[in-house]
């Protein structure tokens, strides 16, 4: 194992700890400290949207490791939003919401069909001459 695929490996457990623990309030800082945060307003979608980075993250550098590549440009837009669907409603259950998060949330819902069309359509084209 080369020194980057162990950096990478590190990384990657890192980032998925860090993402599930934070939509039920608690915040991983380095070096390995937890703080209880509450999950209200800002700090609510602030959490949602960075476990849904670190998630999408952790996902691409699992795929690198596997030599796996994005089968289509949309690729990471639909896993990003998959995420932050996850972590937003996870987030949401375990703190104060609004209406206004929920209908965030249900465009986003709208918005997976249409990547996902995009995506399909795109990965059969995009690298046909590589595989």
């Amino acid at each position: 194992m080369t020194l980057i695929r162990g950096f990478l490996i590190v990384l990657m457990f890192w980032l998925v700890l860090s993402a599930s623990i934070a939509p039920f309030g608690y915040f991983l800082s380095l070096p390995w400290g937890f703080e209880e945060i509450e999950l209200i307003g800002n700090q609510l979608r602030f959490m949602a949207i960075r476990s849904a980075t670190f998630l999408t993250l952790s996902y691409f550098i699992f795929n690198y490791l596997r030599h796996q590549r994005p089968l289509s440009s949309v690729a990471p837009l639909l896993v990003f939003t998959n995420f932050l669907i996850v972590t937003a409603v996870t987030a949401m259950m375990m703190g104060a919401t609004v209406w206004q998060d929920w209908a965030a949330v249900g465009i986003l819902c709208c918005l997976v069909p249409i990547l996902l069309i995009e995506h399909n359509k795109e990965s059969k084209t995009i690298f046909v001459s590589d595989w």
